[in-house]
Order: structure tokens, then C-alpha cells, then sequence
């Protein structure tokens, strides 16, 4: 576990400098929309690794989201329900969910999770490299609280609107001194005020009537996260709002950012939604494959080493960092 916990530090270490503006390379958030087997999470694992000895310019960090927020009602994910039948067999999911945490890691890939039941923080955080808020939690009082406690970067998305005040006020909150609540190693309730977490970033996702991966809407952040005295980098999401929720629009949405990345310094990091095949299959209609999701449509992983090559050559013609 030394060797892990090592191994954590250095990848949370590096995503830092990347935000402060201190190394001039692109964090890359990419993967499956929900992992829903370990053959799924090996298989994209093993990708993902050949990736990052192709593309230098690239922190690549694979997205592995073990419960999914639902508008409604549907399938919450690997942690709640692994057997992915209403069974809902929770201990079964927390030990699968940490397995495929483990194989990830200890294969030297860094792992990027959404946080949404801050209980089960306690069970995964300690593998995490990036932590979200997802744009329905972006301005919950408990999770700013684990936000500031958990000792590594968090993105806040922008809200379903597409506003970005909520998440740049959760950004300020998360770096001052707070009250929070907390469950320690011994999963008891501990409680302390004083903890702050000043790599909370602002990822952009688009909203239910609009996009915001344009030049104009991100130039616009970031005058306002200045005005507020936030100086991280922000995050593009490739998917959800900004693709209209068809995930083919990942592709173009990518050439677009492409294209700002060289002259903007403040691009830090991206985000895609990417399986082994593309599209989706809904899991009641029968027989699952690992390489396909359950939830949201991906992009193919053919179609993804595509968008990193471009995102890639991006970052060589970027102006030299000026650090912040």
C-alpha cells in the first residue's frame, strides 16, 4: 500500500502543477461513462497505458465512476448495484468497486471519479487523483465540506443551466478554514474545522439549452474567476451539455478546444466519455458486454486515440507557461 499511496501523491502532484500553470501539459479525463465490470475496467486500463507512452504532452487520467447520478430513476452504478439487477448487494459492490481501484493504480494509471454519496469517499478517495462534483451537487453544503477535507483536486462542474457562479462560490468555499464531518480510517464520525483545498478547479459542461466550450464563454470564465481571485486552469467537458447528449459531438467539440488550446494557458484539462466500443446498450434489454456502455453513449477507443493525437500536437504550439 506505501508503494500505492506514493504513487497517488506523485499523480495528485502533478495534476497541481498543471492547474497552478507551473507545467505546460494537458490533463486528459477520459474513459467509460460508468465502469459496470472489471473486464471493462482491465481493458480500457490497458489502453489507456499504451496511450500515455505515446503522448508526452498528455497527463492522461482514467475516468472510473463507480455510482452515477440519475434525473430519475436508472442504474446507480458498479458501487450500488454490481450485479446490475435491483439487487442492490452494496458491501459486494464496495469490494469489487475497490478491486478494480487497485488493478488501475498499481498498473500505474491515474484514476478521476465523480463523488456523489460522500460517505463512500472514506472507501475510495485515498486511489483518486481527480475528484468531481457532478452540476447537480455543485453547490451542496456536505459537498464542499468533503471537497475541503479530501486532500486532493476537485473539479466542481457548472450547474444543468450551464451557470458557473455556484461552482466558482464552491471553489472560494472549499478554500477557506470549514466545519466538516468526517469518517476517519476506523470509519468513525470525526469532525474538524480548520481543513482548506486550494486545487479546486471549475470544469465546464455545457448546460440543458447550451454549450460553453466556445472561446467566448470560457474567456468569460475565466474573467470572472479573476475577478473572484481564482487563478486555477479550467476544464473542458467534452460531453453532456457541450455535446448536446450525443456523444458523436465529443469529436468536434475536441477540434474546437484544439484550436483555443495553443494561445490560452488557462485550458488546463479535458474531459471525454470513451469506451472500448461505441454507443450504448441498456442493460434490461438482456445479455451486457464489458466493452460497451450502460449508461451514456461513448466514443470508440479508435476514435479517441484520434482526439488525443489532435489534443496532443495542440499543446506543442502552445506559448510557454507563465506561472501564476
Amino acid at each position: 500500500m506505501f508503494k500505492l499511496s506514493k504513487f497517488v501523491r506523485k499523480s495528485r502532484n502533478k495534476v497541481i502543477s498543471v492547474l497552478k500553470g507551473n507545467l505546460n501539459k494537458l490533463i486528459v479525463v477520459i474513459g467509460p461513462c460508468s465502469i459496470h465490470s472489471y473486464r471493462s475496467a482491465v481493458a480500457y486500463c490497458n489502453a489507456i497505458s499504451n496511450f500515455s507512452k505515446e503522448f508526452s504532452n498528455l497527463v492522461l487520467i482514467m475516468r472510473v465512476y463507480l455510482e452515477k447520478p440519475r434525473t430519475t430513476t436508472g442504474w446507480k452504478g458498479i458501487i450500488y448495484d454490481p450485479n446490475i439487477n435491483g439487487s442492490f448487494s452494496i458491501n459486494r459492490g464496495i469490494s469489487k468497486s475497490i478491486k478494480i481501484l487497485k488493478y488501475i493504480s498499481r498498473n500505474n494509471i491515474p484514476i478521476a471519479t465523480e463523488f456523489l454519496n460522500t460517505l463512500l469517499s472514506a472507501y475510495t478517495s485515498k486511489y483518486i487523483t481527480i475528484g468531481a462534483i457532478g452540476a447537480r451537487n455543485c453547490e451542496s453544503q456536505i459537498h464542499r465540506e468533503m471537497s475541503s477535507h479530501l486532500m486532493l483536486p476537485i473539479g466542481f462542474k457548472n450547474d444543468l443551466n450551464c451557470n458557473i457562479l455556484g461552482a466558482l462560490n464552491s471553489i472560494l468555499s472549499c478554500s477557506k478554514p470549514t466545519f466538516c464531518f468526517y469518517l476517519n480510517k476506523n470509519r468513525n464520525v470525526h469532525y474538524n474545522n480548520y481543513n482548506v483545498n486550494k486545487n479546486c478547479f471549475i470544469i465546464l459542461r455545457g448546460g440543458a439549452k447550451e454549450t460553453n466550450f466556445d472561446e467566448v464563454s470560457i474567456n468569460l470564465c475565466i474573467l470572472k474567476m479573476s475577478s473572484m481571485s481564482i487563478f486555477n486552469g479550467v476544464f473542458i467537458d467534452f460531453s453532456h451539455g457541450n455535446s448536446s447528449k450525443n456523444h458523436r459531438n465529443q469529436i468536434f467539440v475536441s477540434k474546437q478546444v484544439c484550436k483555443q488550446i495553443p494561445n490560452n494557458n488557462r485550458i488546463v484539462g479535458i474531459m471525454i466519455e470513451s469506451h472500448i466500443n461505441e454507443g450504448s446498450i441498456d442493460p434490461s434489454f438482456g445479455k451486457i458486454s464489458p466493452f460497451i456502455s450502460i449508461t451514456d453513449s461513448c466514443i470508440s477507443i479508435t476514435d479517441s486515440y484520434k482526439m488525443l493525437k489532435n489534443l496532443n500536437s495542440s499543446i506543442n504550439k502552445r506559448k510557454p507557461v507563465i506561472s501564476i
